[in-house]
C-alpha cells in the first residue's frame, strides 16, 4: 500500500451539499459532525475524478475498473461482453482473462477537510486562516511525512485566544515592528499579531505542498500564502467556517411570466475561492495477479488526470466546482 496527500485549491466557489438544510440555508455544505468544520466527501473527489478518467483515451478500460471499481449502477450483459472483449485487444496479441464482476477499487480516498480558510482582511485583501486544532489534526491523520508538520516544523500556533499567529513580512499587519504587536482585522474582528520563532520557514514548507513547483509562478504563489497565512485561536477559527463561507440567493424564473415562481427563491452555501482542503489517498494493489496495476502505473494514471484544474462538487453550471488538484509525497 501506498499513500499521497490530496491537496484541492478552489478556483471558484465549492459546493459539496448535503441536499437539504434545515436553517435558513436551503442548501448548505458538508460538514464534520462534531466539529462542524466543512469538508468535501472521499465519494465526491473519487466520483470527479472517475468521470474524468472515464473521458480519457489514453486510459485502458480495464485499468480505470481495476483503480476505481466496477461500475455495478450500469452494468449490464452487453457491457460486460464488451469489457470482456476490450480486456482479450491488448497491443501485444496476448489474452487478458474478462474482468471479475465484483471486485474493490484499488484507490481509496479519505474526505478532504479545509486546511487554510480565506477571509477578508482590512490589510492585504484576504488571509488563509487556520488553526492549531486543524493543522494537529492533519499531522496525525496524514503524517509528518506528507503534510510537512514534523517534529522540528511543528505548527507554531497564536500563544493567546486574540493573537494571530503571521510571518515576519505579513500582509496583513497594520502597525508593529516586523509584524509583531500589530493589529490583524479578519471579517471585522480584531487581532494582535504576533511571530512565533520559526514560523516563517514552517509558512514556507506548507506553501510549498499548497503551491509546489520551482518556476516563477509557483514561487510567486508560495510568497502569496506565506505572508497571508494567518493562525488563529480554534474558536475563531470554527467561528470563521460557519459564518464567513459564500451565501447565494438563487431565483426560478417562470418562462411565461417573467417572475420568480412561486417558491423559487432559494439560498445556497458554498467554500469561497481561495479555500485549501487536504486528504489522502491510498493505493492498494489487488491480490488477484490478474487486476493487479503496480504503484507506478496507478500514481501515473492518477497524477495525469489532475494535471489540469478538474471540476469537483455541484453547480457546475453557474461557474462553481472548479479547482485544481496534485498529489504530494508517495511514501509506503
Amino acid at each position: 500500500m501506498q499513500t499521497r496527500l490530496v491537496v484541492v485549491h478552489a478556483l471558484s466557489p465549492l459546493h459539496a451539499g448535503t441536499g437539504q438544510g434545515t436553517g435558513h440555508i436551503d442548501l448548505p455544505v458538508q460538514r464534520d459532525r462534531a466539529s462542524r468544520h466543512p469538508l468535501l466527501p472521499g465519494s465526491s473527489i473519487k466520483g470527479c475524478l472517475r468521470d474524468r478518467a472515464s473521458g480519457t483515451p489514453s486510459i485502458p478500460s480495464r485499468e480505470l475498473a481495476v483503480l476505481f471499481g466496477p461500475d455495478f449502477a450500469e452494468e449490464s450483459d452487453t457491457k460486460a461482453r464488451e469489457r470482456e472483449a476490450r480486456g482479450r485487444n491488448r497491443p501485444d496479441g496476448a489474452e487478458d482473462k474478462a474482468l471479475p464482476s465484483h471486485f474493490a477499487a484499488a484507490l481509496r480516498f479519505s474526505d478532504a477537510r479545509v486546511v487554510l480558510f480565506p477571509v477578508q482582511s482590512d490589510r492585504g485583501t484576504f488571509a488563509w486562516v487556520t488553526c492549531p486544532y486543524v493543522l494537529e489534526r492533519l499531522r496525525r491523520d496524514v503524517g509528518p511525512d506528507l503534510s510537512g508538520l514534523t517534529a522540528k516544523s511543528r505548527a507554531p500556533g497564536p500563544a493567546a485566544d486574540g493573537q494571530a499567529a503571521v510571518a515576519s513580512d505579513s500582509v496583513l499587519v497594520s502597525g508593529g515592528k516586523k509584524g509583531e504587536g500589530g493589529k490583524v482585522i479578519l471579517d471585522g474582528l480584531p487581532f494582535t499579531s504576533t511571530v512565533p520563532e520559526g514560523f516563517d520557514r514552517w509558512a514556507g514548507d506548507l506553501a510549498s505542498r499548497v503551491f509546489p513547483g520551482t518556476d516563477a509562478q509557483a514561487v510567486l504563489w508560495q510568497g502569496m500564502l506565506r505572508r497571508r497565512l494567518c493562525i488563529v485561536d480554534d474558536d475563531s477559527f470554527t467561528w470563521f467556517v460557519e459564518q464567513a463561507t459564500e451565501v447565494r440567493a438563487r431565483i426560478r424564473i417562470n418562462d411565461a411570466t417573467g417572475t420568480v415562481t412561486n417558491g423559487g427563491l432559494w439560498y445556497e452555501e458554498c467554500l469561497p475561492a481561495e479555500t485549501v482542503l487536504m486528504g489522502l489517498v491510498q493505493h492498494v494493489p489487488q491480490k488477484d495477479s490478474d487486476i493487479r496495476l503496480p504503484h507506478d502505473r496507478a500514481w501515473s494514471v492518477l497524477s495525469s488526470l489532475v494535471d489540469t484544474p478538474m471540476q469537483l462538487g455541484g453547480k457546475a453550471t453557474v461557474g462553481h466546482g472548479l479547482a485544481r488538484v496534485h498529489l504530494v509525497g508517495g511514501a509506503g
